[in-house]
C-alpha cells in the first residue's frame, strides 16, 4: 500500500497514454484571457463583485466562485 500521493507522484505518462485516444485533438495556443475580462455575473446581486481586485486580475480572489455577500 502506497498511502496518499500528490499529483506529481502519479504515473501520469501511462495514464495519459491510456486516455489519449479518448481526448481527441490536443490544441495549444497563446491567449490573452484573464479572469476579469470575460467575467459573467450569472446571478446579479449575489456575486462577489465588490471583493474583486480590478487592479490585478491574477489575484486569487478573482478566481473564486461567486458567493452571497
Amino acid at each position: 500500500m502506497e498511502g496518499v500521493r500528490v499529483p506529481d507522484e502519479l504515473p501520469w505518462r501511462s495514464i495519459l497514454a491510456d486516455a489519449r485516444p479518448y481526448l481527441g485533438e490536443i490544441y495549444s495556443a497563446p491567449t490573452d484571457w484573464d479572469p476579469l475580462k470575460t467575467r459573467n455575473d450569472l446571478f446579479p446581486g449575489y456575486g462577489n463583485t465588490g471583493r474583486l481586485d480590478m487592479t490585478d486580475p491574477w489575484q486569487f480572489r478573482n478566481f473564486l466562485a461567486p458567493t452571497p455577500s
